[in-house]
């Protein structure tokens, strides 16, 4: 969701720089004098920092939230077996994309 809106606003900034220059007419004639004296960018930063840091704490709360629910398996098991189904599978899936194996004993 945070990719799409990053996207999003980066087409956005390109969008607008890209209108900008194809607009003429009076404003162009009169910024043309300036340009000869100097010329400005507009520049857009990507971090791929923050966005490994933000991957790396999504990780850490979904490793925490599915040892809650680990704790908790046994008590769905019994009361809503299909929910404790899907868990599993979604931790399994989790984790094997991770490339950890799961062991659940019980």
């Amino acid at each position: 969701m945070a990719r799409q809106k990053h996207v999003e606003l980066v087409r956005n900034a390109r969008f607008q720089q890209i209108w900008r220059s194809r607009k003429g007419g009076e404003v162009e004639s009169e910024v043309d004098s300036l340009r000869h004296l100097c010329h400005l960018y507009d520049v857009v930063r990507v971090d791929s920092e923050d966005q490994k840091s933000r991957r790396r704490k999504e990780r850490h709360i979904s490793l925490e939230d599915n040892a809650i629910l680990c704790n908790y398996l046994p008590l769905l098991r019994e009361y809503v077996p299909s929910a404790a189904m899907e868990i599993e599978s979604e931790m399994k899936s989790y984790l094997s994309s991770e490339g950890f194996a799961l062991h659940l004993f019980f």
